[in-house]
């Protein structure tokens, strides 16, 4: 549990104080069996080990660490996401490292190159470089290994896409006034308090204004959509500290703010159902279309087919690929498997780098790589690991 909420190893000698406490009170005869238990962190560390997409980033220590994810897909359509490894690069990250690490990784778990269908990367240049980058590589590595190559599909994260469409959207005009309004209330310490106080005296349904922050671009809904439902109460706040923002009784520009409310609105729904794990690349294909994808005319013989129809109907994609006749769709089955294999995004990665993060921090910056891929395999997993069968390999101690 420790590894899967993502907590610090040494949280384990504070569970076992809290354990040793609620057991002395609720059942007192056994408080000596709970003070046995082992919870240190060397322990920790260990059971974890025991226990134990594609995407680049940087840990606290300034070392680049890489993340690997494999999503499989079984002939019944059993899809599987898990985490492959997680690599150390000490050096440069150029493409070809990236490559000859990956190359390694699959070659310690005997993963079969001829299967790759699909490579899912972020938009970095070492890894969608023309020339130079990792899928350019890897498809001259299959060519090389006589794997035909020109099948395999190549993905930039479709998130991070539609986040650089966001950011596009500009409206300096209102973007201006809201961030310098924002600023003149919330970092002053007087106004803040003034301002919050003025909205619990008057019970307005909202009792802050939010941050913008450049960086979370999402955050620019959100800090929008407060600003305009609060639209009267800031001006009436303003109008008491003598400050003069007449863009506020702009008709022309209230518009521009409440389309630019709507707008942002809408990508943050759309990327919050872009995120997310067992995320068929179609279905997120479906969500930028904003539209019900319609039948191939090859295809016109499942309208006759009431329980393919229904099946189709029911959304479940995978569901359906499942009732489809082995024989009379054999291809459309293989594409299907190859499609259902696919990442649409680095959503998966993203996630995990958020809990390296958390588990390799400023004051525990030494954690070995070892311990803290096992950590990260753990966190992610959906495997259920048989503890019984892991106990009975080995001799435990009880504390002293």
């Amino acid at each position: 549990m420790i590894a899967k909420r993502s907590r610090p190893i040494n949280d384990g000698d504070f569970v076992k104080e809290c354990i040793e406490i609620a057991a002395k009170k609720m059942c007192p005869e056994a408080a000596k069996t709970f003070e046995k238990i082992q919870l240190n962190r060397m322990t920790i560390q260990r059971r974890i080990m025991s226990l134990s997409a594609l995407d680049e980033s940087t840990d606290i220590s300034s070392t680049a660490q890489l993340l690997i994810f494999i999503r499989g897909v079984t002939q019944d359509f059993e899809v599987l996401e898990e985490l492959l490894g997680m690599c150390s690069l000490k050096g440069q990250t150029r493409g070809v490292d990236i490559l000859n690490v990956l190359l390694d990784e699959c070659s310690k778990t005997d993963l079969d190159l001829s299967k790759l269908s699909g490579v899912a990367t972020d938009g970095a240049p070492s890894m969608i470089g023309v020339n130079s980058g990792l899928v350019t590589l890897l498809q001259k590595h299959l060519q090389e290994k006589n794997i035909n190559a020109e099948d395999l599909m190549q993905f930039h994260c479709i998130i991070h896409q539609e986040a650089l469409c966001s950011k596009k959207i500009e409206f300096q005009n209102v973007m201006k006034v809201v961030v310098s309004t924002v600023n003149f209330i919330k970092p002053r310490g007087l106004n803040h308090r003034q301002f919050k106080q003025f909205l619990d005296d008057i019970e307005s349904e909202y009792g802050d204004l939010l941050y913008y922050t450049e960086v979370r671009w999402l955050s620019r809904g959100l800090t929008l959509e407060r600003f305009l439902n609060l639209i009267e109460e800031i001006g009436i706040f303003l109008a008491e500290k003598q400050r003069d923002v007449p863009e506020l009784k702009n008709p022309d520009w209230l518009c521009d703010l409440a389309f630019l409310v709507d707008i942002t609105n809408h990508l943050n729904v759309l990327n919050t159902r872009l995120q997310g794990k067992n995320q068929l690349i179609s279905q997120l294909y479906a969500h930028l279309k904003m539209r019900q994808s319609q039948c191939s005319q090859k295809l016109s013989t499942f309208k006759t087919t009431e329980d393919l129809r229904n099946k189709f109907n029911e959304g479940d994609l995978l569901n359906f690929y499942r009732c489809i006749d082995k024989n009379a769709y054999k291809e459309l089955r293989i594409n299907a498997l190859k499609c259902a294999s696919l990442f649409g995004s680095t959503y998966i990665c993203e996630q995990t780098f958020s809990i390296l993060n958390n588990n390799k921090t400023k004051n525990r910056n030494r954690l070995a790589n070892e311990s803290l891929e096992a950590v990260l395999r753990v966190a992610t997993s959906k495997f259920e690991p048989n503890i019984k069968k892991i106990v009975s390999t080995m001799q435990c101690h009880a504390s002293n």
